[in-house]
């Protein structure tokens, strides 16, 4: 997972490069509101150029990436093991009863405010969708 998920730690890093250097120009920390602007430069800033590369090239690429944590003879049976994992129906909108609807808006509810001290609609829709993840719907309505 921290082979391929390497993104996050380098916005946190020019973040915490952008917090020290408020900090040095306005002698204190930044606010909250502030914080999220500065993160949201530093994800800017840490961007990538896109490039276009082919399926094969990603693959080949992926490949050496996974072989030091996936020996090269198991990576086959590995990636076959994967195979039929999200392999439940997908749901409709009324095969989820009122008390499922409860308890996942209770869910919501409770985890956004120990998350945040402020928040609106984004937020609890957000969170909505984090719980909801692997839950595959046939249609968006």
């Amino acid at each position: 997972m921290a082979e391929f998920s390497q993104r996050s730690e380098q916005i946190a890093a020019r973040g915490d490069e952008l917090n020290s250097s408020f900090v040095d120009a306005h002698g204190r920390r930044p606010t909250v509101v502030e914080t999220m602007r500065l993160r949201q430069v530093a994800t800017i800033a840490t961007r990538p150029e896109k490039t276009h590369r082919s399926l094969a090239e990603l693959t080949s690429n992926w490949r050496e990436r996974a072989a030091g944590h996936v020996p090269e003879d198991e990576q086959l049976a590995w990636v076959s093991s994967l195979a039929g994992r999200n392999d439940l129906p997908l749901l409709r909108a009324d095969d989820l009863a009122e008390p499922i609807l409860d308890d996942a808006a209770q869910a919501v509810v409770t985890t956004v405010p120990s998350h945040h001290s402020t928040y609106g609609r984004q937020n609890l829709l957000a969170e909505a969708h984090r719980l909801l993840h692997g839950v595959r719907f046939a249609s968006s309505r």
